[in-house]
């Protein structure tokens, strides 16, 4: 029996290979959406939003906030050091507050100008 498959005169295969990133491994105190990037290894090019919970603290380092899968199947951003830290910020009230306080030394230590 003999084969025949005519004129090839060339053909292209290509193939493209994708690895999957694990699952995000975070502490506690920090959320991720959407929920399956803690749980399952994600596909390239998903993106994985992480945040604190608790009012008055951010992500740091800032950069981790939102990640992406790579085609490689690492994340776009170093996870193992992500932890939520605190932030400090001047309200309107507090910066009222903190000028109050430096006009009162002001004019308590008889100051001309402040």
């Amino acid at each position: 029996m003999k084969l025949s498959f005519g004129k090839i005169t060339h053909f292209k295969i290509f193939f493209r290979i994708e690895f999957l990133c694990p699952a995000l491994s975070l502490p506690p105190d920090i959320d991720v959406h959407p929920d399956n990037c803690s749980t399952n290894a994600s596909n390239a090019g998903d993106t994985c939003i992480v945040s604190c919970p608790r009012t008055g603290y951010r992500i740091y380092p800032y950069a981790a906030e939102d990640m992406y899968c790579r085609a490689s199947g690492q994340w776009s951003e170093d996870v193992s050091n992500i932890q939520c830290e605190g932030k400090h910020v001047l309200n309107e009230v507090s910066v009222t507050k903190i000028c109050h306080q430096i006009i009162a030394s002001c004019i308590l230590h008889h100051q001309k100008t402040c």
